[in-house]
């Protein structure tokens, strides 16, 4: 277990990490998570995915937290607004004081990680499979005599749409469901 958790007292140390179509997302989905693995942090990288799939994976994996690189809603367009949301954080909160000392400490005294130190990062790109039957579960009754006509605004949803719908066996249209976005 990293230096890290042994400070913060973290029994399991699994982050999730999703992000949003756009290109300045995988920037950061890569800084976050080198500066995550560098502290012993075993990250499930969601790849594209809804903020809301982000936050239910983590509490089904009984992760220790999850993160979700999105624009910031006032600003859906400007790459320099991005942020982390994050999801399920209460265990660390509780020890904010531990965490607050070795992050403002006037010197850096935190060892480096060895190889055997370093966190791990594994693709969980079956977690939208999972959140889509979540959100299967949770529509009642059947679609069968249904048309469907669906707006993905070319963001995260879109990855879900087709596998969700196309499941339910509803006759369904789909429109903005490009995950390749770029910032204007």
């Amino acid at each position: 277990m990293s230096y890290y958790n042994k400070q913060v007292e973290i029994s399991t140390h699994v982050f999730l990490v999703g992000r949003d179509t756009r290109i300045s997302g995988q920037l950061l989905e890569h800084a976050l998570i080198a500066g995550l693995l560098s502290v012993g942090i075993e990250v499930m990288q969601l790849g594209v995915i809804p903020t809301p799939g982000v936050s239910y994976l983590t509490r089904v994996q009984g992760a220790v937290a999850g993160v979700m690189i999105s624009p910031l809603t006032i600003q859906h367009k400007i790459m320099e607004l991005n942020s982390l949301e994050q999801m399920g954080l209460n265990y660390l909160m509780k020890r904010k004081q531990k965490l607050k000392l070795l992050l403002d400490s006037p010197e850096d005294t935190l060892p480096r990680p060895s190889t055997d130190e370093l966190g791990t990062v594994d693709d969980y790109l079956e977690g939208t499979m999972k959140y889509s039957q979540f959100l299967q579960q949770t529509i009642d009754g059947p679609l069968t005599d249904m048309k469907v006509a669906l707006d993905g605004a070319n963001g995260a949803t879109s990855a879900v749409l087709n596998r969700l719908f196309a499941d339910l066996e509803t006759e369904f249209y789909i429109m903005g469901n490009k995950t390749k976005w770029c910032e204007h």
